[in-house]
């Protein structure tokens, strides 16, 4: 019998959003979560949109 392998992590391609086909609109359901993820966790919200703005240059 063969041992058993480790599992493997998933690994998640970036997902785009083409807003234009949604006409710029999305739910604003899902704008207060996220506006209430950043306001509990400023600090990790914020290093992540440092990351996104060094990948992009800014």
């Amino acid at each position: 019998a063969q041992p058993a392998q480790p599992a493997q992590p998933e690994v998640f391609e970036d997902e785009f959003i083409d807003l234009e086909r949604i006409g710029g609109r999305v739910k604003a359901s899902s704008v207060k979560t996220v506006e209430g993820l950043v306001q509990t966790h400023q600090q990790e919200a914020l290093a992540v949109i440092r990351g996104w703005m060094a990948q992009n240059g800014y």
